[in-house]
């Protein structure tokens, strides 16, 4: 099946994809039949449009990028020049911009700024989905957002959630989880490993305290955000794996029994890659 025809039946659908989810690297992609969204843009326009042609899609059928924060590993300036030469809109809350630009500003012009659209109401509308944006606790300057991205059909409301990077999972941002059909959390590291990494003192505190949540805290969170749920979540998709403080197996297995002790084994659970695109995921 092509993607970008959709039948009668598939205009009820909401489609996410993650692009590739770690340190080096963040995208996903949510569409529908008109319209599609990417959150974040943390790869190169290389990579992004290898990726994006896997699914038939190209860069210029991006409606719109939502940004989380500066960090690099989720703007791109390449990129971010790509839309810029595509009149592609970069959406952010407004503190984000400047950092974005001080932090790039070998990369990025005062012409690239147009196409952003600082946001401050903090929910929207981009083509035929309902965006809403949160804030979460990450030590980036000019704070950071999750996202969550609804479709009204008649099946009911389609509902997509994700934070990337989340140092304290508070009962705020929890509740923007809820009844959510994706779930897409950071799942970044493993406690003990974290502990015997040779990683610095001052570094282990600050991934524990305000960087990144580790694999116990996003089972406690997906449960919680299950339970608090009158739709069982279709699929729950672990992003952001530290490469040398995790495993896939580890951060799986977590989730796992803590959904399975909960009531909830029959949820599905999707890992991110460090550099590669994971499973299309459909709601």
């Amino acid at each position: 099946m092509t993607l970008n025809i959709f039948s009668a039946l598939e205009q009820n659908k909401l489609f996410f994809h993650s692009l590739g989810s770690s340190s080096s690297g963040n995208a996903a992609l949510v569409w529908d039949e008109k319209t599609d969204i990417l959150i974040d843009c943390g790869f190169n326009p290389t990579y992004m449009r290898k990726h994006l042609r896997a699914i038939n899609k190209e860069l210029t059928d991006i409606s719109a990028v939502l940004v989380t924060h500066a960090h690099a590993d989720h703007v791109n300036a390449y990129f971010i020049r790509e839309m810029a030469d595509c009149g592609i809109p970069v959406y952010c809350h407004e503190e984000i911009v400047g950092p974005i630009f001080k932090r790039h500003h070998h990369f990025l012009k005062q012409p690239h700024k147009k196409i952003f659209q600082p946001f401050t109401d903090v929910d929207f509308v981009i083509g035929t989905l309902s965006v809403r944006a949160f804030e979460v606790m990450h030590d980036s300057d000019g704070g950071c957002f999750g996202y969550t991205i609804q479709k009204n059909t008649e099946a009911g409301v389609k509902k997509i959630s994700m934070a990337t990077d989340l140092a304290v999972p508070d009962k705020n941002v929890i509740a923007e989880f809820v009844d959510a059909d994706v779930m897409m959390i950071e799942s970044n590291h493993d406690i003990e490993m974290l502990d015997n990494s040779p990683r610095t003192v001052w570094l282990k505190h600050r991934i524990k305290t305000t960087g990144h949540l580790s694999n116990e805290e996003c089972a406690l969170f997906a449960v919680e955000a299950a339970k608090q749920s009158a739709n069982r979540p279709h699929t729950i998709v672990l992003a952001h794996l530290s490469s040398q403080c995790n495993t896939h197996e580890l951060a799986h297995t977590c989730t796992r029994e803590a959904l399975m002790s909960a009531g909830f084994g029959d949820v599905k659970i999707s890992l991110t890659n460090k550099n590669h695109p994971g499973e299309i995921i459909e709601v």
